[in-house]
């Protein structure tokens, strides 16, 4: 018989390595996890440009909170790189030589998907120091204010073909954005501004927290002294109007609650209601938009009076949305993008989850909101935007026959007009709207310029039933691409169009039969032409449309009605 082998006895020294070495192992695994987690995540493509135009110090305090969203989910910049919170943005850039602090927004990139507006309060010069406060009297503006050509370049943006986004927040109607800038801003996002703006106050004291501006103000406007303590909510109006609301005497436990409303769950897939003790500014929906979420003041009998007597409401929207086919535009109500501590790990995964927990529902919690809310909306328009840009959808073209040569989708028979479909033609009976563009305050040839404001009319126009729209001239490229975007989101309900041309007025002598005014109605013809197939680029010119034409409507197209109503006087010289 074979001697059986030994087995070795183990060694004490080495099993302990080893599990000493397994165990560190394990140890650094399960720190470093978060990171690998994250590193793993795939990014959500979505290409993000913020708009900060309150920056006075390099920590870009005012874009924050959104800084970490974006860089935690790792959505890109402008230029496709991982977002940077605190030097990926548009507007002022204190740390920067002075020729180049100022990034404007305009020569978007073709790829951004989302422009998000963070601040528009501006920064000011004071005492040799850049500071976001604007002392009484003084006009030290250094960059803030919406102007007129971001205006032009969001309207662009929201005008291109492809589905896009634009958020806004807090502030961007008030000072020092003009009137007449705050009105196109208004039309843009379905918002309006009350005037009004408010925010939740620990220590209502003089030696508190609320802005040392109040205090004075609010002494000057009332011819009383300040005598408030205690925690409460401030109301403060363009007026120079100030309301105080103390807890207890006129606001319950509530206090201020932010809370989804059904269109919010059903548009953002969120619900449910938090504290929100940050500041606010109150604002009105204009038609066709949607409030998704709104803030509710649980107040007292006392206080309800004295909102009352100022005309404010108890409940105010939180989110204003508005859409135009597959482009969206969002008002947060609320300074949401603003974060006074720094925020740290958005590199690891699981850091919202924590936090969450970490972070009360209550009145003294700073971080709450952020967690429960603002980064659950900012994630539910980023997944949105990323949906609808990887489903386009399909135009649905009318179908057409061939009549000696010539493709044709209408005709006149008899005493109708009939349309080419299910391969034979059939009677159209007009349900028609006639579409003047002149708009109040404005010339009736100062075009609107605005596809979001042409397709909000052609879907009223749908809505009433109608089946023919009558424009009397050439407008501008902006109408026929709503036209077009139009007629491929409703194919269930297509619009016609009947397309005038303008004969120019007063022509030298009254006499339409001159040979040069001939030729200039002809070159006319040619431009409409070119204009309604989208193959048209028409020089400035005063008094008529211009641009670039590349949304072919022709498709579309039941008839062109050759002149216009001549004056008595014309038509006696011209005979």
């Amino acid at each position: 018989m074979t001697a059986k082998r030994r087995r070795k006895k183990p060694v004490p020294g080495k099993t302990r390595f080893r599990l000493s070495l397994l165990l560190v192992i394990l140890i650094i695994l399960g720190v470093l996890s978060p990171l690998i987690l994250w590193l793993a995540r795939p990014a959500l493509q979505v290409r993000v440009l913020v708009l900060d135009k309150t920056v006075p110090t390099p920590e870009a305090k005012q874009h924050r909170s959104l800084g970490w969203i974006l860089h935690h989910y790792k959505m890109q910049d402008e230029s496709g790189e991982l977002h940077a919170s605190e030097t990926e943005y548009r507007g002022y850039h204190p740390e920067r030589d002075e020729a180049e602090r100022v990034t404007t927004l305009d020569m978007l990139p073709a790829d951004v998907d989302l422009i998000y507006i963070a601040d528009t309060y501006g920064v000011y010069m004071r005492e040799n120091d850049i500071t976001t406060i604007l002392a009484e009297g003084e006009r030290n503006l250094i960059h803030g204010g919406l102007s007129q050509s971001d205006i032009d370049v969001l309207r662009s943006f929201l005008n291109r073909e492809g589905p896009n986004t634009v958020i806004a927040e807090y502030n961007t109607f008030a000072t020092p954005t003009s009137d007449h800038i705050q009105t196109q801003a208004y039309e843009m996002f379905r918002a309006q501004w009350t005037g009004w703006a408010g925010l939740y106050v620990r220590e209502l004291s003089r030696s508190g927290d609320a802005p040392s501006w109040v205090y004075a103000m609010y002494e000057h406007k009332s011819g009383k002294p300040w005598a408030y303590s205690g925690s409460g909510i401030i109301l403060y109006h363009t007026s120079e109007e100030i309301v105080v609301l103390t807890m207890e005497e006129d606001l319950g436990p509530g206090a201020n609650r932010f809370f989804f409303t059904e269109a919010g769950t059903e548009q953002l897939g969120l619900e449910g209601s938090h504290y929100y003790p940050h500041m606010f500014d109150i604002v009105t929906p204009l038609s066709g938009a949607e409030v998704l979420a709104r803030y509710d003041l649980d107040v007292t009998a006392s206080g309800s009076e004295k909102l009352h007597r100022s005309g404010i409401p108890a409940s105010f929207p939180a989110i204003i949305r508005g859409s135009v086919a597959y482009h969206h535009t969002y008002y947060f109500a609320g300074n949401w993008a603003y974060s006074p501590l720094p925020m740290k790990f958005s590199f690891l995964a699981g850091v919202p989850d924590l936090m969450k927990r970490a972070s009360p529902d209550s009145l003294e919690s700073e971080q709450h909101f952020h967690w429960h809310a603002y980064l659950p909306i900012v994630r539910a328009i980023a997944d949105e935007v990323r949906a609808k840009k990887q489903s386009p959808h399909a135009r649905s073209i009318p179908s057409h026959t061939v009549v000696d040569g010539t493709s044709m989708v209408a005709r006149t028979h008899l005493n109708m007009l009939q349309i080419w479909q299910e391969d034979e033609w059939k009677d159209l009976f007009i349900h028609g709207v006639n579409l003047g563009i002149a708009m109040p305050g404005r010339w009736f040839t100062d075009f609107p310029k605005d596809k979001a404001t042409y397709y909000r009319w052609l879907e009223k126009i749908g809505t009433m039933g109608a089946n023919t729209v009558r424009i009397y001239t050439l407008l501008d490229p902006e109408f026929y691409d709503a036209f077009l975007l139009y007629n491929t989101m409703h194919p269930d309900r297509l619009l016609w169009l009947m397309q005038e041309i303008w004969p120019e007025e007063e022509p030298h002598g009254n006499d339409y039969l001159a040979a040069d005014y001939q030729q200039q109605y002809e070159r006319e013809i040619e431009h409409v032409i070119d204009a309604i197939h989208g193959n048209a680029s028409i020089a400035e010119r005063r008094g008529r449309a211009w641009g670039t034409y590349t949304s072919d409507v022709s498709p579309y197209v039941i008839g062109y009605l050759v002149g216009r109503e001549l004056e008595p006087h014309e038509v006696e010289a011209t005979d």
